[in-house]
């Protein structure tokens, strides 16, 4: 492309890419585009670009035709996706050629996500490890799911997913190898340990019970002097507990009332006196 411009009726690629070579491609309130396998709109720089307006929940709604299949739990509003083809990096680990930004202004949870690709965007990733990955804050942090990987169509594939948090925030979701070339999740560069059983980290004593846990979880730590705080995160980033301590040297033991957390994995932070610890939970 030369130019940016808006398409107003559908556009249908049937003989070649077409590059967005850093420009803009606006679709309008009618619009859409018709894409086969190899037969995209790419480009490492560029975006394609749609705002719709939803009174009632969508059901299986590939908006635009961009390649992004959603079924939502209520009306999200004003609905902004952007598609771009630029590579995510995190230190050595890659991400596919596609990536969706989303914002609506009625957040809600998704029934069905299902992110669509080309073959040509997979920069090397293997179909069976693929995992769909989002962030909130440009890449810094990255929050990964355990989703459905198609491998049938060499040329073209799709991963799906249930319950998928979408918000007035943009939201930006890739899909990497969550083998070869992971995206790191919630808290980068962290080691992420067992916590089903009792664990020595850099001298410092923690031991989180049961894993998985049902009504009640367990924190002992036995840490230097100090002052510590501890949150909770589900997958979805958000903060479910928090509790800032103070340490003299001795164990401490705190019980977690989970009741009101649903079942799915959340992430345990402990920080302070130069530590930044995340142990991984599950709740049945």
């Amino acid at each position: 492309l030369g130019n940016s411009f808006v398409i107003n009726g559908t556009a249908t690629l049937s003989n070649g890419d077409v590059d967005l070579n850093g420009k803009i491609v606006t679709l309008g309130t009618a619009a859409s585009i018709s894409e086969s396998a190899n037969q995209t709109f790419k480009g490492d720089s560029g975006y394609l670009v749609v705002t719709r307006a939803f009174g009632s929940a969508l059901t299986n709604n590939n908006i635009a035709g961009l390649g992004l299949k959603l079924t939502t739990g209520g009306a999200t509003g004003a609905t902004s996706i952007i598609r771009g083809h630029t590579i995510s990096t995190h230190g050595s680990s890659n991400s596919s050629k596609r990536y969706y930004n989303i914002a609506v202004a009625n957040p809600t949870t998704t029934n069905f996500f299902e992110f669509n690709y080309d073959s040509t965007e997979l920069a090397g990733a293997v179909r069976s490890n693929l995992k769909l990955y989002k962030t909130i804050d440009t890449g810094a942090t990255w929050v990964n799911y355990n989703c459905t990987a198609t491998t049938a169509n060499t040329a073209t594939g799709k991963v799906y997913i249930n319950n998928i948090a979408l918000t007035t925030t943009p939201i930006k979701f890739t899909i990497s190898d969550s083998v070869n070339a992971p995206l790191s999740p919630v808290f980068v560069g962290k080691q992420i340990i067992s916590p089903s059983k009792y664990k020595m980290i850099n001298n410092k004593n923690i031991n989180v019970y049961p894993n998985p846990f049902s009504e009640n979880l367990t924190l002992e730590l036995q840490l230097p002097n100090g002052n510590y705080s501890i949150e909770c995160y589900d997958m979805n980033g958000r903060r479910v507990y928090t509790n800032n301590f103070e340490s003299n040297g001795v164990k401490s033991i705190m019980n977690l009332t989970t009741e009101q957390m649903a079942s799915g994995m959340y992430i345990i932070s402990i920080k302070g006196e130069n530590m930044n610890q995340t142990i991984k939970v599950v709740k049945e």
